[in-house]
């Protein structure tokens, strides 16, 4: 006891010293970047959506459940079987921009009216690499069981290794969940630029990473796929360029913009520097501060913006089955543009 007493005695010499530094460095932690992102929405950062969006959204009958602090956020008090009016369309973008990702509950959709929400946001595109749902080439059906294992459990931003990757998916359980697991996680690609060492922004910002389809490719080959076809395919779809850090083209904030599963290098940097900045930009997603979950029940919905974040669909449910369908929109070019200098925003 009497060691323990003198290390506490030479320890009090150096703690006001050790907190000034800890506040010297704040700007490197994940709570700063927490905090940062909830000033965006509320001045005095105490708050997880803006004034302007909670009022909208009540004005049109919506109530919000929060899921995590900067991202996700469950809607209630709507039917999106019906043709929405336009005023309720704009209150869920409000949202979406703000939450990154929506949910909805104890929906009964049929596929033109998956189709039809989904359209109300955009055009939809069609995935080139997957069995297309006779009579609806617009969803695709992601189905996996003991015969079939999950094989998207790691964070990403869907694809990616288009010219112009899409705006945001909207994905619906139609059945029954899994007997347990299959949550889909979701984390603040704003929050992974802002929790970063300045130093790393400063060296991430305006590179260029190269994505490329190659999983998928594998996949085409072991299913025996013609080899001249995935040669037109690889002709079609070349290796997408797209900045490191993305600005989001209606918030104008930025956005870590990479993920193991599609990003194949960053341009300009040697293979270890760029596979040193890559793993550490990956990393940002392992901070549950940035992220929120999402429990599937039958009639659920989730509605992300491939532009703020990314997602993990956890494979936690073999052998059980688990089976959604997707609608996604298409998106644009993505760039980086200097904070402050989106005149338009």
């Amino acid at each position: 006891m009497n060691r323990d007493r003198k290390f506490l005695l030479e320890l009090d010499k150096y703690r006001a010293p050790a907190i000034g530094a800890n506040i010297r460095s704040r700007r490197r932690t994940v709570s700063y970047a927490v905090a940062q992102e909830l000033k965006r929405l509320d001045p005095e950062g105490l708050d997880v959506i803006s004034r302007a969006t909670r009022d909208r959204c009540k004005a049109e009958g919506l109530s919000l459940e929060h899921l995590g602090v900067t991202i996700g956020t469950v809607i209630h008090g709507v039917d999106l079987s019906q043709k929405l009016p336009k005023s309720t369309i704009e209150a869920i973008k409000e949202v979406l921009h703000e939450r990154k990702v929506i949910f909805f509950r104890n929906q009964v959709l049929s596929r033109e009216e998956h189709l039809s929400f989904g359209r109300r946001f955009g055009e939809l595109e069609i995935h080139p690499f997957s069995k297309p749902l006779a009579g609806y080439p617009e969803i695709l059906v992601i189905h996996h069981d003991k015969d079939a294992p999950a094989t998207e459990n790691v964070w990403h931003s869907d694809v990616t290794w288009r010219a112009e990757p899409s705006l945001g998916s909207i994905l619906y359980m139609r059945g029954d969940a899994p007997l347990t697991g299959g949550d889909t996680l979701f984390c603040d690609s704003h929050c992974q630029y802002l929790g970063l060492p300045e130093d790393v922004k400063k060296k991430a910002c305006g590179l260029t990473a190269q994505h490329d389809f190659r999983n998928f490719r594998m996949g085409l080959e072991k299913s025996g796929i013609p080899k001249d076809i995935i040669e037109k395919m690889t002709s079609h779809y070349p290796i997408a360029r797209h900045p490191v850090i993305r600005t989001h083209p209606v918030t104008g904030k930025q956005g870590v913009y990479v993920s193991s599963n599609f990003t194949e290098c960053i341009e300009g940097l040697s293979k270890e520097d760029g596979d040193k900045l890559l793993n550490t930009l990956y990393k940002q997603c392992g901070h549950p501060e940035y992220q929120c979950r999402f429990k599937w029940e039958k009639g659920s919905v989730a509605f992300w913006d491939n532009r703020a974040c990314q997602h993990y669909a956890s494979a936690d449910y073999y052998p059980f089955s688990r089976v959604v369908e997707r609608v996604t929109i298409c998106g644009d070019v993505p760039f980086y543009q200097e904070s402050g200098k989106l005149s338009s925003l």
